[in-house]
């Protein structure tokens, strides 16, 4: 509730948020790479957001492997 009302509020941590599971610790985000080409060879775009899983237990390091 309160990330869905950040959402709309314009948050874009909480846009980003696309699942919370705090049974299992884990939380999924939609991130783009912010130095990513905008564009390819073919003129198509190639930053499409890419889901990234974190376990809220391990260190950023951790999740970063």
């Amino acid at each position: 509730e309160l990330v869905e009302e950040a959402k709309q509020s314009g948050d874009p941590t909480a846009r980003a948020i696309q699942s919370i599971k705090f049974d299992i610790n884990h939380l999924a985000l939609l991130l783009r790479d912010p130095f990513g080409d905008d564009d390819d060879n073919s003129g198509k775009s190639s930053n499409a957001p890419v889901k990234i899983d974190v376990d809220l237990s391990l260190t950023a390091f951790a999740n970063a492997k």
